[in-house]
């Protein structure tokens, strides 16, 4: 709004993004292991594994460091964005806690139980995503055109009939992202 920019300011709304897409997913993270891990025996293993958790804030600072200082991401993002991160865990934590009544399509009371393996697969597997090479697609228009945007447009008009499903289209949304990254990938490689 002040149409004021500096380097320290670039830092604080680092700083703030990691407290809102690394810290709290994180510690989302660490609860759902840790609840569903609770009862499942004892060890150093059982008593410890939700500790992965915090490889998402870890992962998330990485990442908010690289973005700060990568020219290259100016037209699309290089790895998984954090705010991406942040709403796949989210959703899949509203998933994991709220029956299907919720959704708009579906009128029972049928529960997803995310299994303690997932949970830890994306404990390992989002930091990785997170920091890969990856190039994906970046939301941000300079024009609307469809010449300019066409792997924009066919991401949100796929995605939109998707929110049909409230909480639960989120992480399908997430992977239809990736898929749309992939296939922009594929085709301006192919072009170049």
């Amino acid at each position: 709004m002040l149409n004021a920019a500096s380097p320290i300011g670039k830092d604080l709304d680092s700083l703030a993004d990691m407290v809102s897409f690394g810290v709290f997913p994180g510690l989302l993270l660490v609860a759902q292991i840790r609840t569903q891990s609770m009862g499942t025996g004892s060890g150093f293993w059982t008593e410890h594994i939700h500790f992965l958790g915090y490889l998402i804030p870890a992962a998330s600072a990485l990442r908010l460091a690289k973005f700060n200082n990568d020219t290259r991401q100016s037209q699309e993002f290089i790895g998984l964005p954090t705010p991406a991160n942040t709403l796949l865990i989210c959703a899949l934590v509203w998933i994991d806690k709220l029956p299907l009544q919720w959704c708009f399509v579906f009128d029972s009371t049928f529960r997803f139980s995310i299994p303690l393996a997932l949970w830890i697969f994306l404990a390992l597997y989002l930091p990785w995503m997170l920091n890969s090479e990856i190039r994906l697609l970046a939301l941000k228009f300079k024009n609307y055109s469809w010449k300019d945007n066409r792997f924009r447009w066919l991401f949100l008009l796929t995605a939109a009939p998707m929110l049909v499903l409230g909480w639960h289209a989120f992480p399908l949304i997430i992977l239809n992202y990736i898929i749309w990254s992939f296939i922009y990938n594929g085709l301006s490689s192919a072009s170049s």
